[in-house]
């Protein structure tokens, strides 16, 4: 498959604004190789602040986390399918920062995840959605800077990440609610909030 020509253009514009700005190589560079591990510490905030709202609420972080692993299977087929070479193995005289990887670029496993976490998160906590866009997008503007991808990579893989975590706690959420209520009743019980006993409810 070969990238749209508006997406090549919009890559080699970041790539030529990167071969200028060389003190936010540093920055960049680690922002596209650490920051997805960010969003562990996201779904952890997220837990905690719907285990004091309801089980709904916990059913939807639950599933943001399940359903970007399985986002992340779903899109190792149609990476395979599509088959698009990284912009470093076509792309003549571009600035290169992130280490070459032999993988398909499109869609972008860093877009999968950042999709279906921030969907999760905006349903429990609006402040924590607004932050996990923002960094998604600082994380997807600093893969395309160091070569790692095509902003269209990005786009598609948030796409299918959210679409994945909204179809799936649409489709889950009774189940996870009642599993969760059976939870309860367990000594696993402090990981779900107040026993029974106290009054919770779904």
């Amino acid at each position: 498959m070969t990238p749209p020509k508006f997406d090549t253009s919009l890559f080699l514009t970041i790539n030529r604004f990167a071969e200028r700005t060389p003190a936010l190589h540093g920055f960049f560079l680690a922002v596209a190789n650490y920051g997805i591990f960010v969003y562990f510490l996201l779904l952890l905030a997220g837990w905690l602040i719907a285990r004091r709202k309801s089980l709904s609420y916990m059913a939807a972080m639950f599933w943001s986390s399940v359903g970007a692993l399985i986002a992340l299977g779903i899109n190792q087929p149609i990476a395979h399918f599509f088959n698009e070479p990284r912009p470093y193995d076509v792309q003549h005289h571009i600035l290169v920062l992130i280490k070459q990887a032999n993988d398909s670029s499109f869609p972008s496993d860093h877009g999968v995840v950042i999709g279906a976490v921030t969907i999760g998160l905006f349903y429990v906590n609006r402040t924590l959605g607004y932050l996990s866009l923002f960094l998604g997008i600082l994380i997807a503007f600093a893969r395309v800077y160091t070569a790692a991808h095509y902003p269209l990579d990005l786009v598609a893989g948030f796409v299918l990440g959210g679409v994945v975590a909204y179809g799936g706690y649409k489709l889950t959420r009774s189940y996870l609610v009642r599993l969760f209520y059976l939870f309860l009743k367990t000594p696993l019980w402090p990981l779900f909030g107040s026993h029974p006993r106290q009054g919770k409810t779904p």
